[in-house]
């Protein structure tokens, strides 16, 4: 395959620089060499996204430009350099840093009059072993870009100022060009006669001649893959390795990229002995390139055991929603199948039919991407043959209603209270009674509604859910106080008598004890039994003035009741008795017993309803996969709080000289209308796709003259919120995360040098330590650290999670979360999962209330850990974000094109 970047265009971010020390990219020209007309030098350089081929095989990989002019008539040398990011720093001679010459190419392309008739536009590539190796070399290493320049000076500098060098180039012309092809994927899906291999279960087989069969990934989704298998006799030991005979391969086959590839029936099997396969693939030529071998598939022979045959007749539409799977055998004495999502299944139904004993059932789909239903036939001897199905479902549904509940600049208390999943248009908002708005309760910058325990709540003009089908609700809820002897309901869909379901804090036992619960009613009779999936845990004072994130499922096929705690499946219940519909008022913040009761006391935010059912995947989200090619970041919500990505940036010469100008200040891409202010000598260039913020302790001015010239300064940039209006803005200092509860930062950094330590993003908290420190350190040869302390004022119990900080000079995202429920906290570069550390027994919830800052830390002794490199695209959320929802915002962010 060919890319060239952003792999369709061939476009990619280019500046030149010159001898006195300006950058600039919006030309029409990549200059190279000195121009004769002004005796400057100038040299060109460009960075290539190269996230598309991280971890691929490149075969070749070579640079192509287009000349528009040259001085010479004849061919004269340009040089190919690997270079350092694009930045824009004044007061370097050349940036960025030139570090290998790695090919040069002759061309000319006079069109002056001087060398008779004009030249036309010529095509020059760069093409060599080394520049293969240099873009190998960064893709195994998932590097997000490279950035590579256009010069006159050979390898040791030499012949920069020779005349004849002179060229313009096109820079949209500039493409770097890789032929590459993924690595097959590790074969999965493994089946024996359609019996599913598991880890450490040896499967029964009813046959002497078995197929094997298994699912053969690659990326490149485009091509054909040759198969290849290995089998074996099972020794008496039980053990096996290479040097284990194998037994005459089946032949392999070709097979579609993902695709199912089943061999034909082996022979020469002994009936009551082991047997273990195998399988691996190779790609096409001219790459060739193996996948690694599966694991190892074990089966047992025993032609006493019935068949059984498992076939998907409806595919469930996603996750958590229901399918129809049919279930056969052609063993007349069959009396009934067991069926399961694990091995070995335990759910029996009778089989049914003369000659081929039938079964129906439908279920529910556990996860996302491939599900294997494994399931048994048992004969009136009791033998039990084994069997199961594989097959993919689609990404996870979204929430049918979704109510956000919390206001914020530009959001309205109607617009609040509006269904996000319904348009604006038609959508009906919910009716407020009786309740507040409490600000910087959940999110700084926010309110969130406040329920008083009597009398508050927000209703829906009809029903929501229903209750006769599958269906999930969650919410997050702070309890204000801990109920003394009624139930607190946060939300509700009323019936006749009963409520069809109530999520909230249930009070039952001896003595009445309150815990998370999700209720329901046998009927519509609020005297018939109570079904609840409570949590095991009593509630406690540490529970009040806490979010926490509650979740009940219905889940009809089984007939389940289950109840979700921050993402973790704390309790479940049997229904046996058929649902009934509750069609009433759907509630926020009350319950119902024939009239509204049990109200909540406290807070509720981000309502969300399914037509589905939740599954273990919607809390913990997912890296995409071979067989599920998405990232999913999960259901539980972490809203973004600020969002800075610098385009529309200025320098900062002198702060608070000219309130009028946009310069020293950095406006929010966010939702909050925040501020990002800079301090004196802040600098703004090239990022890692359009503009950042430079700092380097000393301010940007060249003229001798000027009073800032050679300054030291501090430069950072600190968050504010507008306590005013528009009209009359107050700006004041303020934090973006509450750093008592959950919450992830992120920003894409690199620093000048690899030294000391130094602060990419941090939270202020007054006269004591930040909240939080995400850093560059020097230690164990340079790393990148994501730091939390137990309390404000302690200077030991600390935790960090520290990775390897591979080239800390170039662009990388970094990434750290607290995730409070788990006391745990991650650090992730460029996307991937690097570090996770548990937190120290002595921290405690506490919050940094002081401004969030980009460039430095603040420690009781003054501000400390100055950075002298780049910082772009920061962001912040209030919650944990999963593997997949780092991933996904990775992706998103190096795929995104700057505009210059």
């Amino acid at each position: 395959m060919f890319i060239d970047p952003p792999w369709s265009t061939g476009k990619s971010r280019w500046a030149y620089a010159t001898n006195n020390n300006s950058t600039n990219s919006d030309v029409s020209v990549a200059r190279v060499g000195k121009n004769p007309d002004t005796g400057v030098l100038y040299r060109s350089f460009f960075d290539f996204p190269l996230v598309g081929i991280a971890k691929k095989f490149i075969s070749k990989a070579y640079v192509q430009a287009t000349l528009d002019h040259s001085w010479s008539c004849g061919d004269t040398i340009t040089y190919l350099w690997h270079a350092g990011p694009i930045s824009s720093t004044p007061r370097t001679k050349w940036s960025p840093v030139m570090k290998q010459a790695i090919e040069n190419a002759y061309s000319h392309g006079n069109e002056a009059d001087g060398c008779g008739a004009k030249d036309p536009d010529m095509t020059v590539n760069f093409e060599s072993s080394v520049i293969t190796s240099k873009i190998q070399d960064h893709a195994a290493n998932s590097a997000p870009y490279i950035t590579l320049a256009l010069c006159a000076c050979a390898g040791n500098g030499s012949g920069e100022t020779t005349q004849d060098r002179w060229k313009k180039f096109f820079p949209n012309s500039v493409k770097l060009i890789v032929d590459y092809s993924s690595y097959p994927g590790q074969p999965y899906g493994l089946q024996t006669t359609g019996a599913a291999c598991s880890p450490g279960v040896r499967s029964v087989i009813g046959t002497l001649a078995p197929t094997l069969s298994g699912v053969f990934p690659d990326a490149d989704g485009t091509q054909a893959l040759r198969t290849k298998w290995e089998w074996l006799e099972i020794p008496a030991s039980g053990t096996y390795n290479d040097s284990t005979p194998r037994k005459t391969a089946p032949a392999g086959a070709s097979v579609p990229a993902g695709g199912r590839s089943t061999t034909a029936a082996l022979s020469g099997l002994v009936n009551g002995k082991s047997y273990a396969f195998r399988a691996m693939a190779t790609d096409p030529a001219p790459y060739n390139l193996p996948s690694v071998w599966s694991a190892w598939c074990e089966f047992t022979t025993d032609v006493s055991y019935p068949d059984v045959t498992a076939t998907v007749t409806t595919t469930p539409g996603g996750p958590g929603e229901k399918g129809v799977f049919a279930l056969s055998s052609n063993t007349s004495t069959v009396v009934k199948f067991r069926y399961g999502w694990t091995f070995p299944p335990t759910t029996e139904v009778t089989a049914t039919g003369t000659g081929v004993r039938t079964a129906s059932v439908t279920l529910t789909a556990p996860k996302y991407g491939e599900n294997i239903l494994f399931v048994s036939a048992i004969n009136s001897a009791q033998t039990e043959g084994q069997g199961s199905v594989g097959f993919i479902v689609d990404r996870p549904a979204p929430p049918t209603n979704w109510w956000k509940l919390e206001l914020r600049p530009g959001v309205t208390q109607t617009q609040a209270l509006t269904d996000e999943r319904i348009e604006a248009t038609i959508a009906t908002p919910l009716s407020p009674a009786g309740v507040t708005w409490s600000p910087g309760l959940r999110l700084p910058g926010a309110s969130s509604p406040a329920f008083n325990g009597s009398s508050s709540a927000v209703n829906y003009h009809q029903s929501v859910v229903n209750t006769t089908e599958s269906f999930s609700v969650a919410a997050w809820v702070r309890l204000s106080a801990l109920p003394a002897s009624e139930d607190n309901v946060a939300v509700s869909q009323d019936g006749t008598s009963a409520a069809g379901f109530q999520l909230g804090v249930r009070m039952a036992g001896s003595p009445l004890t309150p815990r998370w619960a999700f209720v329901m009613k046998d009927t519509p009779d609020q005297a018939s039994t109570t079904r609840s999936a409570a949590g095991v845990a009593a509630l406690t004072s540490a529970d009040v003035g806490k979010w926490t994130h509650l979740a009940g499922v219905f889940d009809r096929p089984s007939g389940k009741m289950l109840l979700y705690v921050n993402g973790t499946l704390v309790g479940d219940a049997d229904r046996a008795a058929a649902p009934w519909a509750a069609t009433g008022v759907f509630s926020i913040g009350r319950g119902f017993n024939a009239a509204p009761a049990k109200w909540f006391t406290g807070s509720i935010a981000d309502v969300q309803v399914y037509d589905r059912v939740l599954v273990a995947q919607d809390f913990t989200g997912s890296l995409a996969t071979d067989a599920y090619p998405f990232n999913e970041p999960g259901m539980v919500s972490a809203p973004r709080t600020s969002a800075w990505d610098f385009k529309n940036a200025y320098p900062c010469y002198e702060a608070g000289t000219d309130p009028s100008s946009s310069a020293c200040r950095v406006s929010e891409a966010g939702d909050y209308s925040r501020r990002l202010a800079l301090t004196d000598g802040s600098w703004v260039g090239y990022g890692q796709r359009n503009k950042a913020l430079l700092l380097d302790g000393t301010h940007f001015v060249e003229d001798p003259s000027d009073p800032h010239y050679n300054q030291v300064t501090q430069e950072y940039g600190r968050a504010q919120d507008n306590l005013g209006d528009e009209a009359t803005p107050n700006w004041s200092d303020g934090a973006v995360v509450r750093t008592d509860a959950s919450f992830t930062v992120s920003a894409w950094a690199r620093v000048e040098a690899a030294t000391g330590r130094q602060t990419v993003l941090s939270q202020d908290h007054g006269s004591g330590y930040s909240g939080f420190d995400l850093q560059f350190r020097d230690t164990s040869g340079g790393q990148w650290a994501f730091t939390v302390r137990a309390a404000a004022t302690n200077t030991t119990a600390i935790t960090t999670a520290a990775t390897t900080a591979v080239d800390p000079t170039e662009w990388h995202q970094l990434t750290g979360v607290l995730d409070a429920e788990r006391r745990q906290i991650r650090l992730y570069v460029d996307g991937e999962l690097k570090a996770t550390t548990a937190m120290v027994s002595a921290w405690q919830r506490w919050n940094a209330t002081g401004p969030f800052v980009v460039g430095r830390s603040d420690q009781p002794a003054g501000f400390t850990d100055w950075l002298t490199g780049g910082v772009d695209d920061v962001v912040a959320y209030q919650g944990a974000f999963t593997d997949g929802g780092v991933r996904e915002l990775y992706n998103t962010q190096v795929n995104q094109t700057g505009e210059e």
